[in-house]
This record gives C-alpha cells, structure tokens and sequence, in this order.
C-alpha cells in the first residue's frame, strides 16, 4: 500500500502567498478611463509648456534688461567723458576772458593817456594864439610836435592791443562752441542713459511679476 505523501508543505506555501496578497496595498488608477487618462496628460503637457514659455519669456526679459543696463552705463561713461571735456573747454574760455579783460584795462589806459596828451596839445595852441614872439610860438610848437609823435605811438600801440584782443575774442569763441558741442552730447549721452535705465527697471519689473 503506497504511503501518504505529506501535503503540510503545500498548505504552508498557500498560507504564505495569502499573507503576501493581504499585505500588497490595493492599486489605485489615476484615471477611470483611456480618455480621461489622455485628457489629464494634455492638461499637464499644456501647464508645463506655458509655465515654460512663460519662463522664457522672463529671461529674455532679464537679457534684455542686462543690455540695456549695460548700455546704459557705457552712455553714462561718454556723457562723463564730454561732461569733462565740456569743463576743460570751459577753463579755456574763462582764461581768455581774463585774457580779454586784461587788454581791455590797457587799452582803456592808453586811451586815457591820449586824452592827456591831447588836452596839452590843445591848451599848448591856445599859447601859441597869445604867445608875442615868435620864438616863443615856435618853441611852442615844438612841444606840440613831440606830444604828437607820443600820440603817434600811443595810438599804434592801442591798434596792437585791440588786434590782440580779437584774436583773443575769436579763440574763446572757439573754445566756447566746442564746450556747447561737448555739452551737448554729454547731455544727449544722459538722457539717453536714462531712458535706457528706466527701460531696464520696466522690464524686470515685468519679469518678477510673471513669476
């Protein structure tokens, strides 16, 4: 009679493999069905794709705040730059006109000199008029004679002066149409600068505000 073959190690086998299906946590679908299941991986693929269209769009906004903070400062450095030209053409102008009063002050005091001179020679005739003699009205003359060549000189040194004045008037001309020129575009550079700056504060505003 054959023997019982032991059946304790099945049953030990199926005990196990209930154990292990009561222990497995149930499967939970994100989706009821095919459809939903498209719909909702549409609806993630379009979040993502504006959260990323939005994203590039505030680093080309950044970009573009970068440049023109950048450029900004580079106008800001040629406005300093004309800025400081503008001064040294200034300093220029300010020395010719001191230039020019100086040969102002001379001339005005070789014009005063000429009156004197003039004065003499004009109270001399009137001696000449009453002098008796003759001998007295030609040594009279005489005097007229030397004041006159002294007026002579006077008068060619006041035209020396009053040509130097003019070339000192059309230097500082000069000088001053560069210092309008430089200020100018200092001025332009500035404002240009700030334009660009107020831009740059725009768009990242705008940028952080998309975040």
């Amino acid at each position: 009679m054959p023997a019982k073959k032991n059946s304790k190690p099945d049953r030990h086998i199926n005990d196990e493999n209930s154990k292990k299906s009561a222990t497995q946590e149930p499967k939970v679908e994100l989706f009821e069905n095919e459809q939903e299941r498209s719909l909702g991986y549409e609806e993630i693929k379009a979040t993502t794709g504006a959260e990323a269209l939005r994203e590039k769009e505030r680093l080309s906004k950044m970009k573009e705040a970068t440049k023109l903070r950048k450029k900004a400062a580079d106008y800001k450095r040629k406005a300093s730059i004309y800025h400081q030209k503008y001064k040294e053409e200034m300093q220029k102008v300010a020395k010719y006109q001191a230039d020019k009063a100086k040969y102002r002050e001379k001339i005005s005091e070789q014009k005063k000199k000429l009156r004197v001179y003039k004065d003499k020679i004009d109270a001399i005739n009137e001696k000449i008029k009453a002098a008796g003699s003759l001998k007295k009205q030609e040594s009279l003359r005489a005097k007229v004679a030397s004041l006159q060549a002294k007026i002579s000189k006077i008068e060619a040194r006041i035209s020396s002066l009053k040509r130097k004045e003019a070339e000192i008037v059309q230097k500082m001309a000069a000088h001053k149409s560069k210092a309008a020129e430089h200020f100018e575009k200092s001025k332009m550079y500035e404002e240009q600068a700030e334009t660009y700056l107020r831009t740059a504060e725009t768009l990242e505003r705008s940028s952080s505000g998309g975040l």
